[in-house]
């Protein structure tokens, strides 16, 4: 169940970063007022002051940013297939299901590290869902301790494979690298193994190449799908550090192989945040913003909609979308029973009939 405990401590969290920027505004424009020559100047250095200050108190207060916000907790079915996922803001590590049948259970979530693999794995036993036989880390943080992300996370999955029994693929394993650009595969902007992004123990695990390319870019990508494509792998969890932009590129790229709804479904407007911009997002890119609300890249959706027309992005979802697709152990007719039977199931039908949503309340969550 939805905790405002906890939304009012993540709202806290963030007008406090906020109040931060603002502080550090102000103190920045009152150290320049002595050589501001314009009463512009001025006005521009306070205008910035006061949007902090405006956008602090509505995260704190509460106020959604969404014009049509994505619910905290969702499922959403593709009526084609039967096709169900879920994301639960309550449950652990920005984590979500994609897919669950025969063939595919596909999970995503944030970096996780060795108290995460605990959470997750008792969080999945809850559900009666099964733990990832294989972890993708997509992300170059976690493998030495340094600011921002003080944390060793990365080397705690690499370190607790066979007390998990899962395959990890990471962002420096040579053979089959898994690091992604967070923006644009298709141009991808570091080349991380010139940065000193891992520890000494870090470097005699895993080495380092200066090959003096730019690392993430889209064959990464599709080394990605084809791990998760191959049935012999799944269950199948793949996450970055935050699972919003690295995570929702590969999410949104599996909805547009399962195509249908995903797709072509009902489009809502969204409003998005930083940029304060007012989008239309189909059921796929709805979804990566129900993982996404603060820090959203509509570059990311710019990258799928290219990807979506690859020749062998097309040749995989010939190979893949009926498996993908094909109906889960949960049907939509047990999802019906299950409505009849009990509270805590509500669905909710769009105008065309295409997407229903099931908003689940489950107690102790």
């Amino acid at each position: 169940m939805y905790s405002k405990n906890s939304n009012c401590s993540k709202s806290i969290r963030f007008f406090l970063r906020l109040s931060s920027l603002s502080s550090l505004s102000s103190l920045s424009s009152l150290s320049s007022l002595s050589s501001l020559s314009s009463l512009s100047s001025l006005t521009f250095y306070l205008s910035t002051y006061l949007t902090y200050s405006l956008l602090s108190f509505m995260w704190f207060a509460g106020i959604s940013f969404a014009a049509d916000r994505p619910p905290l907790v969702s499922t959403e079915i593709n009526t084609d297939t039967n096709t169900i996922s879920f994301s639960n803001s309550d449950g652990p590590l920005n984590f979500g299901l994609l897919i669950h049948n025969d063939n595919y259970t596909l999970y995503r979530s944030s970096m996780l590290g060795r108290k995460g693999l605990l959470s997750i794995k008792k969080y999945l036993a809850k559900k009666n869902l099964p733990f990832p036989k294989t972890i993708i880390y997509m992300n170059k943080d976690g493998y030495k301790r340094a600011l921002p992300f003080f944390n060793l996370k990365a080397l705690e999955e690499y370190d607790e494979q066979k007390n998990f029994n899962y395959k990890l693929y990471h962002s420096y394993d040579y053979e089959q690298r898994t690091y992604l650009d967070g923006h644009n595969p298709y141009y991808p902007r570091e080349d991380i193994d010139e940065k000193n992004y891992l520890n000494s123990r870090a470097k005699n695990l895993f080495g380092q190449i200066h090959d003096g390319k730019r690392d993430g870019g889209i064959d990464n990508f599709f080394r990605i799908l084809e791990i998760i494509l191959d049935k012999q792998n799944s269950p199948v969890l793949f996450h970055c550090l935050g699972g919003r932009h690295r995570t929702g590129m590969i999410a949104m790229a599996i909805r547009y192989l399962q195509g249908g709804d995903w797709v072509n479904g009902k489009k809502r407007k969204v409003l998005v945040f930083p940029k304060l911009k007012i989008i239309e997002l189909n059921p796929a890119e709805y979804e990566y913003a129900s993982h996404n609300r603060e820090f959203f890249r509509e570059e990311n959706i710019r990258f799928i909609a290219k990807l979506s027309k690859d020749p062998y992005f097309l040749d995989l979802q010939k190979t893949y979308r009926d498996q993908l697709n094909e109906e889960g152990t949960v049907a939509l007719s047990e999802l019906r029973d299950s409505k009849d039977n009990s509270n805590d199931y509500t669905i909710i039908e769009t105008e065309e009939g295409k997407i229903k949503v099931l908003k689940v309340q489950e107690a102790g969550d």
